[in-house]
């Protein structure tokens, strides 16, 4: 998925899950500021998705 301002994604945090929106993006980067951190992966979805407007996730499946 592209950066797009002002949306929302997650990532690992030192031992948690973290949440990051999108502040500035160019064609050759972008730039995130840190909102939250959550205890699990299927949080982390769950809130990226709530935040994003996109409803939520029928399934959650950890692949990496």
């Amino acid at each position: 998925m592209k950066p797009q301002l002002n949306h929302y994604h997650f990532g690992r945090h030192r031992n948690q899950w973290g949440i990051w929106q999108y502040t500035t993006v160019t064609e050759t980067g972008s730039s995130s500021t840190h909102i939250m951190d959550v205890d699990s992966y299927g949080e982390a979805v769950v809130e990226v998705y709530r935040l994003n407007g996109w409803g939520t996730p029928k399934s959650i499946k950890r692949q990496f």
